[in-house]
């Protein structure tokens, strides 16, 4: 079944949105541009806060905003007494996950860091009031839910429905079961990572990552948002700002309303003498408003021109950068090859030069078994020349005495 939404004066259909976000047991900091410091990813538990409005940290932002905070209803999954254990249990996994790393050409682990993200986060925003008497938004939140099912499988662990706020939206919850890293299950640094690691370039692993970010919004659109009947992209998409800034924004547009709703009465109880007055006071207003906005509208050009052009210098220098360790990179091959020819050109000498030194140590040890085999013979010829002299010695004297004449006694 598809939603059908009031085309309005525009005359065209609401937009999905959808976020997606990873988050680590312990919050990190960012750096922004300019070097100052922010408060950048939010911890696991403050992201639990803010999705079970448990504490007052989870609903300041409704304060903020003049809304009182309700319960979250639980969609699928632990309910929102359920998950503070879980988070306990998961941290405790977490700890006794080991990474390998190498050192000194040795193996070694350590434990994983508390900084790398094993929670990732979904928002999804339904354009109207959270109504279950709307058909459409009771469609959109089973498309949702048969999404996430399709998509995380076994490593869903809630979904949560917000009732507090203008517009109905869903927090899903996705980690894996022993508590490893979830950058993979990113649609933007999943790809990124990989990219990396198959060689690519910085500038090639940000595309990677935009690129995964538009197939994630697209498979969205597919399995929910043209189904609900919401377009992919706005017409004329909003200027994202911060929340901080959405909101000091927000209370300047209503305290305009107000301005412009108490001069607007006041034009109307005046007396139609001044009438001549208040149109000529407008039409000079209207001339200081296009003035300031001509003004202002110069002055953002030159400063996007400065930013560009200091983002085109920044970038021609990581160009430049990356394209110098390629090269590096493509010497240090060309050099193992060399070394590694060198190598084998050498083992094969020297096993050749084995082979002939066993070559020749064989053929002496022949020749000297030969040599012991001729003094063998000789020895054995000269021992029994002897004897025979012995014999024969022996021989002539006994034939002497038996021939010498008998002495007279």
């Amino acid at each position: 079944m598809v939603a059908s939404f009031g085309s309005g004066a525009s005359g065209t259909r609401p937009a999905q949105f959808v976020r997606v976000e990873i988050y680590a047991i312990k919050g990190v900091a960012t750096t922004t541009k300019s070097g100052s410091r922010q408060q950048g990813k939010a911890s696991i538990h403050q992201i639990l806060d803010e999705a079970t409005r448990s504490t007052p940290d989870g609903h300041k932002h409704l304060i903020a905003q003049g809304l009182k905070p309700k319960p979250p209803v639980c969609l699928w999954g632990l309910t929102t007494e359920e998950l503070w254990p879980w988070f306990q249990e998961h941290k405790v996994r977490a700890s006794e996950n080991r990474v390998p790393y190498s050192y000194r050409g040795r193996d070694h682990s350590k434990a994983q860091p508390v900084t790398w993200p094993t929670l990732l986060g979904e928002v999804a925003s339904y354009p109207g009031a959270p109504d279950d008497t709307d058909v459409g938004y009771v469609d959109w939140k089973r498309l949702c839910l048969a999404r996430l099912h399709e998509v995380y499988g076994e490593r869903l662990v809630t979904v949560m429905e917000h009732l507090d706020e203008g517009h109905g939206h869903l927090h899903a919850l996705v980690a894996n079961p022993d508590a490893s890293p979830v950058k993979a299950l990113h649609p933007g640094h999943g790809p990124s990572d990989a990219c990396l690691a198959l060689g690519g370039t910085y500038k090639d692993a940000q595309q990677a990552y935009i690129a995964g970010l538009q197939r994630f919004q697209e498979l969205f659109s597919d399995l929910v948002g043209r189904p609900a009947g919401l377009e992919r992209t706005a017409p004329d998409p909003r200027r994202r700002y911060s929340y901080a800034e959405a909101q000091v924004r927000k209370q300047m547009a209503e305290e305009i309303a107000v301005i412009d709703a108490n001069l607007a009465g006041r034009a109307w109880s005046l007396a139609q003498e001044r009438e001549a007055f208040e149109a000529d006071f407008m039409r000079r207003v209207a001339e200081v408003e296009l003035r300031e906005e001509n003004a202002m509208a110069m002055a953002f050009r030159e400063t996007s021109a400065k930013v560009e052009a200091k983002f085109a210098r920044r970038q021609k220098e990581q160009d430049a950068q990356a394209a110098l360790l390629e090269t590096e990179r493509a010497a240090l091959v060309r050099d193992r090859a060399v070394l590694d020819a060198g190598l084998s050109a050498l083992t094969e000498k020297v096993r050749a030069i084995s082979a002939e030194a066993k070559e020749r140590v064989a053929a002496a040890l022949a020749q000297v078994d030969r040599v012991m085999e001729l003094v063998e013979r000789r020895v054995d010829q000269a021992t029994l020349e002897l004897i025979r002299r012995d014999l024969a010695v022996d021989t002539a004297k006994q034939r002497g005495s038996n021939l010498s004449p008998v002495r007279p006694r």
